[in-house]
């Protein structure tokens, strides 16, 4: 493997050992045996690193052959450090005793203190500097992708993208092929635990260099290695014709896709192929695989829970430090293979309040998984194109961040405006994201509310003035409210003291200044501290 030493991603110093004996083939290969303990000073992301031995030489190797050396090692992206992170992540939820769901919220005491109210749900906040957002590589990516949809939008009838071409047969109630039976489960644990593993190359194919890939060979040389493990029907080996239509269903289920010809849905062991996950273009987020058509319909409302309380817990161990390891974690990669099951929502089987969870925590994660696979906004213009440009493919038709959005905010009523802090954009200028369920929606939305307006909401008693984060200034237009009923919808959320403020200058008849906060853009997460790992 001939990889130049100040290639890859410099990272933090790190010691691991051989767990197996490596001769490498190239002279920038490192060799060593097993037992070796080795200093990491590069990664590049693709299972390989850099390093050097006691005796001064160095190169690069395979992630495979080493473990951390510190007791409770966690795989990284493209390595195997003893136990996968995927099993490090539900080892660590169930010893921190997490339960399948939302919890059960006690009843609201009236008489209880903000500060109380607040400390019976601890919140963890996540700011994420600019040095650990997304790297330089990614940014352009998205800008670039960026440019093409604008370009894409000036032109008529332009060509169709690879996943609204699946959008449209599955519309056509076509199906991917399954003669081997698998499950969704399956085809879940052959991407995490076997397609991330395949080291990545650059080749050349016919005058064209092509970035991040792998053949058609090498994946089958890993489909015979890795499928016995999760193919109980496969532990005595795999026949030829069988691990080759599995690779040809996994094309067929834009889980890889053909890097030259991306509309060939044929598969052949020359060709090269790519994660459709790697994908930087604003489009169905939805679609790094094609769904099989079950039986029944999915129950949306289940799965929307278990959505966010996956991306949560993947946010929570990666944040605040590490952003890009986050993009790239095998939690992150399991969601998004996860999010493919609402294909196969139907909203009709839904009761009203059912209807109304699924969009707001399905407005929740893709929020989250958008800054992730991409990057956050930094903008308005920016953030309209990734409202109005990604999707999900679900109920027969696309739906857009935005449209999605649009379900949830017009249930609101001059009645009940508060859903607009069920919501949560990543920013300091929205409530923190949190968990709902048919059971908790109100307790948690009064929490969202109360939380939210004593971190956000400015208030000088001398001025009489109060100050209102952005998201107040929508609910106000939307609603076309008069400013005076901003004070009698928000004060019931307020402290006992600052009620008791606003009571005493309203009764010597003074009129407070209203104003709207500025928007920001700062990426912030805020998530509850105990949130639950819900169930794949």
């Amino acid at each position: 493997m001939a990889k130049q030493e100040d290639s890859g991603q410099a990272c933090e110093l790190q010691q691991v050992r051989a767990i197996s004996a490596f001769k490498g083939d190239d002279v920038t290969d490192l060799s060593f045996a097993e037992g070796d303990l080795i200093d990491v000073t590069r990664k590049d992301g693709a299972g390989y690193a850099y390093g050097t031995l006691k005796d001064g030489s160095s190169g690069w190797f395979p992630l495979e052959h080493v473990e951390l050396t510190h007791d409770t090692a966690v795989a990284e992206v493209g390595a195997k450090t003893g136990e996968t992170a995927l099993d490090a992540f539900i080892k660590e939820a169930k010893e921190k005793g997490t339960t399948s769901g939302p919890r059960k919220i006690p009843a609201l005491n009236r008489k209880m203190t903000l500060v109380n109210f607040l400390n019976e749900r601890p919140m963890v906040e996540q700011l994420v500097e600019k040095n650990i957002l997304p790297s330089s590589e990614i940014t352009e990516q998205v800008a670039a992708a960026q440019k093409r949809l604008e370009k894409k939008n000036q032109k008529k009838g332009s060509k169709k993208e690879l996943t609204e071409t699946f959008v449209d047969n599955l519309i056509k109630d076509w199906t991917p092929s399954n003669a081997f039976g698998f499950t969704e489960d399956q085809i879940d644990r052959i991407a995490v635990e076997i397609l991330l593993e395949i080291p990545l190359i650059k080749q050349k194919q016919r005058f064209t260099t092509y970035e991040n890939v792998f053949t058609g060979a090498t994946l089958i040389q890993h489909l015979k290695a890795g499928g016995p493990a999760i193919i109980p029907s496969w532990q005595d080996g795999i026949p030829n014709e069988q691990v080759l239509a599995l690779a040809g269903n996994l094309v067929e289920k834009n889980v890889i896709f053909n890097a030259a010809s991306p509309g060939k849905t044929s598969f052949k062991t020359k060709h090269l192929f790519q994660l459709t996950r790697s994908l930087t273009d604003y489009s169905f987020l939805n679609m790094n695989k094609v769904c099989f058509k079950p039986q029944e319909p999915v129950n949306g409302y289940k799965e929307s829970i278990g959505l966010v309380g996956e991306l949560i817990e993947a946010m929570k161990k990666y944040l605040p430090d590490d952003f890009e390891a986050l993009r790239n974690s095998k939690e992150v990669y399991g969601f998004s293979l996860h999010l493919a099951c609402i294909q196969n929502v139907s909203l009709d089987s839904l009761s009203g309040d059912e209807k109304r969870i699924f969009f707001i925590n399905l407005y929740n994660s893709l929020i989250l998984y958008a800054h992730i696979k991409f990057t956050p906004p930094t903008s308005a213009m920016e953030k309209r194109l990734m409202y109005e440009h990604c999707y999900v493919y679900m109920n027969k038709k696309k739906y857009s961040i935005q449209d999605v959005e649009n379900e949830v905010l017009k249930l609101a009523t001059k009645e009940d405006p508060m859903i607009y802090f069920c919501l949560s954009d990543g920013t300091n200028s929205t409530p923190a994201t949190f968990l709902f369920s048919t059971e908790n929606y109100d307790a948690t939305k009064t929490f969202a509310a109360r939380h939210f307006l004593a971190r956000s909401l400015v208030f000088s008693a001398s001025n009489y003035e109060i100050q209102y984060p952005r998201i107040v200034q929508r609910l106000w237009k939307d609603l076309k409210l008069e400013k005076a009923d901003l004070l009698k919808i928000i004060t019931p959320y307020l402290s006992s003291d600052r009620r008791k403020e606003i009571e005493e200058i309203t009764e010597l008849g003074q009129e407070f200044d209203i104003k709207f906060l500025p928007y920001s853009y700062t990426p912030c997460y805020i998530f509850e501290e105990d949130s639950p790992l819900s169930p794949r």
